[in-house]
């Protein structure tokens, strides 16, 4: 027979075992909803980006993008195929930055982006001006604020 005392000490022991395990319970059921939240936005943009990939034509944008680059004069159709790819790539940046600001990508890799979108509006004034044009209506407020820190250099 076991002493009331060694009980006692048995049921603390006990008791905090479960007390762990069902912290350790919520910790994982905080990380599986981080996923799924992260999940579901991604899936949410990816399936955004599919209907402005339906109407990009790879030809039309490769050679809009060499005419651009020799400084040759767009046509409309070339133009909206630049717009549209850029469009693309900013919802691809905008994506990293929400998850970035939930918590769910590394900063570095989000600095990286920062990089890369700071080289892209100061070397490409297309880009620019048809992220200008799609202000208050393609992104959300806090990417918006987010460009207008880059734009800065801050």
């Amino acid at each position: 027979m076991i002493p009331d005392r060694s009980k006692s000490w048995l049921r603390i022991g006990i008791d905090a075992a479960v007390v762990v395990g069902l912290l350790l319970v919520i910790i994982q059921i905080r990380q599986n909803t981080k996923a799924v939240i992260a999940a579901n936005s991604t899936a949410v943009t990816d399936q955004s980006l599919l209907f402005f990939q339906a109407g990009l034509d790879n030809q039309v944008t490769s050679r809009a993008i060499q005419k651009y680059a020799d400084g040759e004069t767009l046509s409309r159709l070339e133009r909206s195929q630049l717009a549209r790819l850029n469009y693309l790539n900013f919802r691809t940046f905008e994506n990293a930055f929400l998850q970035f600001q939930r918590g769910y990508y590394p900063a570095n890799e989000w600095q990286r982006y920062r990089v890369i979108i700071q080289r892209i509006l100061t070397t490409d004034s297309l880009a620019s001006t048809e992220l200008d044009r799609m202000r208050g209506v393609g992104f959300t407020p806090e990417f918006e604020r987010e460009l207008d820190r880059i734009k800065k250099g801050q």
